[in-house]
């Protein structure tokens, strides 16, 4: 009886691990789940569109991501995702998508994406673009 009681006062305590104002992540318990922000891109007909190039910069470092997006429907395309984590542990930062068409510059879009010491999430931004 008493190892069950203990047990059930360790749970609490492991799955608090991972919050946000938390700033030592090296103790975190993340999930096995791998996260993305993702935008769909559609033609003017409500087609998925196949970008010729498309990248994400951060605002204020100017890193540039640019992510292999086999694996994804047509017209879906990753903004930032869990390989970022670590360079943005428990912050929201500005992250601008571009998207190139025919040698032109198509998609321009900002986000807010968050972190925790695990995953990535969109605070604001467009999950459905429509070219013109």
């Amino acid at each position: 009886m008493r190892r069950i009681y203990l047990f059930a006062l360790a749970v609490p305590l492991l799955s608090t691990k991972c919050v946000k104002d938390d700033k030592d992540c090296t103790q975190a318990i993340c999930t096995e789940m791998f996260a993305s922000v993702n935008l769909n891109v559609l033609d003017k007909n409500g087609n998925s569109a196949t970008l010729q190039d498309y990248y994400t910069i951060n605002t204020i470092t100017g890193d540039t991501m640019r992510h292999d997006n086999n694996g994804w429907p047509q017209g879906s395309y990753t903004v930032v995702d869990d390989s970022y984590v670590k360079k943005m542990y428990n912050s929201k930062l500005q992250f601008r998508f571009v998207g190139i068409l025919n040698n032109a510059m198509v998609v321009d879009e900002m986000y807010t994406i968050a972190a925790d010491c695990c995953h990535v999430s969109k605070e604001t931004g467009k999950e459905t673009i429509t070219l013109n």
